[in-house]
């Protein structure tokens, strides 16, 4: 990180420009004059001076949000730097910004540790799947657990294949309507929807919040057409990978949740409290991988994607689960 950056990241930490020059070590005035020079070459003002105590802009916020970017990437370099000392060969880190994490990570790295207890996971959570397929390649994450990715040239190992289905209380006013197209758990297991249970008309619903995956523009832009007659869209979650944000506000009655199969199992679906149904679109289909560099493999890496194979493929977990 440059040196005006921790200047402008101690401001931001300590909310005072005195502060932050104690703790620098410089004098007020010229800590001040180096973040306005700095603002003025950004071309916008990263503190709100008139406010006390010192507030950020909503442009600083996203340049805050940068140079935090940069701290984590910093303390990953100095972490992966460290872990050549001691047991390289045992720690295996996975990357995801998928939904389908929630799902899949728990039950496969419990398993993984029932065989193998003295290997470490490090798992990511991260917004930019670019970024997890470039550590990989950095050979800074070992696998990548993505949903099918046409861009990737990394070797794949395909878990299962799922749909979005609509998430919503049982008590939301006019779901008693169309209680009879409600997908049975057993269906949502299986994957295999009754034609007979298509929805043609959601009008019933009305002006209803639908939070969906924001991720995929393609399948966000079906949806949105998809429902255009009863969409409210009041409510906008715009980190996609917020799922349990987006399950709480369909708790709360605030809307309905396009989410996968793998998403509404996980949550252990109650149909007492809670109905699935069948998303009529095209391409309503997701298939969910692991991504990983055969040409850096380590002997537990083979053995975590082995386990996958054996969990979810040979095993058919998700269709029992």
């Amino acid at each position: 990180m440059k040196e005006i950056e921790k200047y402008v990241y101690e401001v931001y930490n300590t909310k005072s420009f005195s502060i932050a020059a104690s703790k620098l070590f410089i004098s007020q005035p010229a800590l001040s004059n180096a973040v306005k020079r700095h603002e003025k070459q950004l071309g916008y003002d990263i503190f709100d001076r008139k406010s006390h105590p010192l507030s950020v802009t909503r442009k600083g916020m996203i340049y805050i949000e940068y140079l935090e970017e940069k701290l984590e990437l910093a303390r990953q370099l100095k972490e992966n730097i460290n872990r050549l000392d001691y047991e390289i060969d045992k720690k295996i880190r996975i990357g995801s910004n998928n939904s389908s994490a929630v799902f899949t990570l728990p039950a496969l790295c419990k398993e993984f540790g029932n065989h193998f207890p003295e290997v470490n996971i490090e798992i990511t959570m991260a917004e930019s799947t670019n970024k997890l397929y470039e550590n990989v390649e950095k050979e800074l994450i070992d696998i990548v657990l993505d949903s099918k990715n046409s861009f990737s040239t990394f070797e794949k190992l395909k878990l299962w294949e799922e749909k979005y289905v609509f998430l919503i209380r049982k008590d939301y006013p006019g779901v008693e309507k169309l209680q009879n197209n409600a997908l049975s758990y057993e269906e949502l297991c299986s994957g295999i929807f009754p034609e007979k249970k298509k929805i043609k008309d959601w009008s019933p619903l009305k002006n209803i919040n639908i939070f969906m995956p924001l991720k995929n523009a393609y399948m966000s832009d079906l949806i949105n057409n998809y429902f255009k007659d009863i969409l409210a869209k009041k409510i906008v979650i715009k980190k996609f990978y917020r799922t349990d944000l987006q399950f709480g506000m369909v708790k709360s009655g605030l809307g309905a949740m396009i989410c996968p199969q793998s998403l509404v199992l996980n949550k252990e679906y109650d149909e007492n409290k809670y109905c699935c149904f069948n998303v009529d679109i095209p391409d309503n289909l997701r298939e969910v991988y692991l991504y990983y560099n055969k040409n850096n493999t380590s002997e537990y890496v083979n053995k975590f994607l082995k386990t996958a194979e054996e969990m979810f493929i040979k095993k058919h977990f998700f269709a029992e689960s």
